[in-house]
C-alpha cells in the first residue's frame, strides 16, 4: 500500500513491472483518506481484462528490466475494479516487444463496472479493442490512448457501451465506434 495520511495527503504511485515473473495477487492500496487517490501503473505488451482471470497479471520480463516483456498478459476484471472502487487511478500501458513480437494491443474482453472517482486509463503502442461495456456512476474519467509511439497505425476500436458519469477521451490514428459511448462529463 502507498496511502496518504489520514488528516491530509495524496494517494501514493505503484508501478507494476519486472525483470522476471511476477504475479499480482490483490490491488494496491493508493487510497487516501483526505486527499487525491493514487495510481497503480501496469505496462506489459498485449494484456487482455476478463473475468476469471486467476485474480492475477503474469509478466516474464527476459530483457530491460523497465519495460516488460511479457506475451499475452492477462488483468483480472475483478481485481481491476477492486482498485478502482478505491478511489485509485488505473493507468494500463503496453509495450511492443516479448518473444512473439506482441504489438502492444489492449483488449477489454469482460464487463468493466465501478462506482467511484477513480479514473482507468488504457494506453495502448498499438490498438484498444473495447468488446465488453464499461461504467462508472462516479466521477472517475475513462481514457483511451491507442497508437502512443504516434505511428499511425494504433486504432480505438469501440465495439461494446460505455457509460460514464466522469469525461471519456479517446485518441489515436482512428477511432470506429461502433457502439454507443455516453458520458455525462466531455466525451472527446
Amino acid at each position: 500500500e502507498a496511502r496518504g495520511g489520514r488528516e491530509s495527503g495524496g494517494g501514493g504511485f505503484v508501478e507494476t513491472s519486472g525483470k522476471r515473473v511476477f504475479e499480482i495477487g490483490a490491488a494496491p492500496d493508493v487510497g487516501a483518506a483526505n486527499g487525491r487517490a493514487g495510481t497503480w501503473t501496469i505496462d506489459p505488451n498485449n494484456i487482455t481484462i476478463q473475468d476469471n482471470a486467476g485474480a492475477h497479471v503474469q509478466i516474464d520480463d527476459t530483457g530491460d528490466p523497465w519495460v516488460s516483456q511479457d506475451d499475452g498478459a492477462v488483468v483480472d476484471a475483478t481485481l481491476l475494479v477492486t482498485a478502482l472502487n478505491l478511489g485509485t487511478a488505473v493507468h494500463i500501458q503496453t509495450q511492443a516487444a516479448g518473444a512473439d513480437m506482441e504489438d502492444g494491443d489492449i483488449l477489454v474482453q469482460d464487463a468493466i463496472a465501478w462506482n467511484s472517482a477513480g479514473g482507468l486509463t488504457l494506453e495502448a503502442h498499438n490498438d484498444i479493442f473495447i468488446n465488453a461495456a464499461v461504467a462508472n456512476a462516479g466521477a472517475g474519467n475513462l481514457d483511451l490512448i491507442a497508437d502512443s509511439d504516434g505511428n499511425a497505425a494504433g486504432n480505438v476500436e469501440i465495439g461494446a457501451d460505455i457509460t460514464l458519469a466522469g469525461s471519456l477521451t479517446a485518441s489515436g490514428f482512428d477511432i470506429v465506434n461502433d457502439a454507443s459511448a455516453a458520458a455525462a462529463g466531455n466525451v472527446t
